[in-house]
């Protein structure tokens, strides 16, 4: 039997206001991407509003600015709990709490954080899985991946 855990955590964070799909923070307003300031090119992200800002009590938020990514970086609006990194690139389970915390620049779909910089998996260092190839046996002592002790 394969059982693969869950992790999933309940935490409401404090109620806040957020712009509509497409629609994006600016001076406390939400705009369409064009009305931001900011050209689109290629390779950047959508400006979204940076952590900090404080709600004013009706509906606006101060203290936003636009959160430019790097390249092959994307936003995230829910943070960068769940980044994907060089780690656990090859399959190793990472828990991802489900907890929208503030929009972060996280690597676009295929690349894993390494160093600070977003890389294709290519770039990260495969782990060693340990095999039989490798392993000693001593007499009585099974070779396998589980070690049960007596006592």
């Amino acid at each position: 039997i394969h059982f693969q855990p869950k992790f999933c955590v309940k935490i409401c964070d404090p109620p806040a206001c957020v712009c509509k799909d497409n629609y994006y923070r600016k001076d406390g307003q939400c705009v369409p991407q064009m009305g931001c300031g900011i050209p689109g090119k290629p390779g950047q992200t959508s400006p979204v509003s940076k952590p900090g800002g404080t709600g004013n009590g009706n509906g606006k938020n101060r203290g936003t600015e636009a959160l430019v990514c790097g390249p092959d970086e994307v936003v995230n609006p829910c943070g960068n709990l769940c980044e994907p990194t060089c780690e656990n690139a090859f399959g190793k389970l990472k828990p991802c709490p489900r907890i929208c915390k503030p929009p972060a620049c996280v690597c676009k779909p295929n690349y894993y954080r390494k160093d600070g910089k977003c890389v294709p998996q290519q770039s990260c260092e495969k782990p060693v899985t340990a095999g039989t190839d490798n392993m000693t046996s001593y007499g009585d002592e099974p070779i396998g991946e589980h070690m049960h002790l007596n006592f």
